[in-house]
């Protein structure tokens, strides 16, 4: 029996990296899945982790589109009757230098790294709320205490 045995977890950022790591991991752990991303999951890191979980379930959406998150976060809740555990680990980054990046990049990487993390956990508090109980994880990177050169908006 895993530590995470029939708990529902909902992972941003699921189709690549530390998201699909992550559900990954909570499968083996027995953590059902609701996958939460902008693109589509796909191939063989999504079909293991499918094939790993009693259950998966992915639900696309932007993270830093209200209605979008909203609308993923009940779709899941309903499905799975209970949201467990939220993990924000969507995120994107790109280089340049303070004076090269472009606001509307800028606006980018803030409307998902913060703004996607604030709505999938506001809209995953209220159901933990009602059950009383629950767990929100934000993953975050070591640029957030150690700035890195060249990663002025991501840091």
């Amino acid at each position: 029996m895993g530590r995470l045995e029939n708990r529902i977890a909902l992972i941003t950022g699921v189709a690549s990296g530390i998201g699909s790591a992550t559900a990954l991991r909570f499968a083996e752990e027995g953590a059902l899945i609701a996958g939460l991303d902008v693109n589509a999951p796909g191939g063989p890191a999504w079909e293991n982790i499918c094939a790993t979980a009693k259950d998966c379930r992915f639900y696309a959406a932007d993270v830093s589109n209200e209605v979008e998150v909203r609308s993923a976060v009940a779709a899941a809740a309903e499905k799975f009757g209970r949201i467990d555990v939220l993990v924000n680990s969507a995120g994107v980054a790109s280089a340049g230098a303070a004076a090269d990046v472009a606001v509307e990049e800028w606006d980018r990487i803030m409307n998902v790294n913060l703004r996607g993390s604030f709505l999938a956990a506001k809209y995953v508090l209220q159901i933990m709320l009602q059950q009383h109980s629950g767990s929100i994880v934000h993953i975050a990177s070591i640029e957030g205490i150690e700035g890195f050169s060249g990663q002025v908006a991501y840091g």
